[in-house]
């Protein structure tokens, strides 16, 4: 199995957005992305503060 296909959403849409895109679920308790990158990681940590992606928004994500 690939994560996030292969790489392929992470080409169309930024790393963070689709971080917050899944803490926004409510089936969602955690994530846990992998980083050694310092940037990387206070990119994650602030998309793990509200607010999360509106209904629409997620499905614009996804649509794409």
């Amino acid at each position: 199995m690939r994560p996030l296909g292969g790489g392929s959403l992470v080409r169309r849409h930024d790393p963070a957005e689709l971080l917050k895109w899944t803490l926004g679920d409510e089936r969602v308790h955690v994530a846990i992305p992998a980083t050694s990158n310092v940037a990387h990681a206070r990119l994650n940590t602030a998309a793990g503060e509200p607010p999360w992606p509106s209904v629409q928004e997620r499905e614009r994500l996804v649509s794409h």
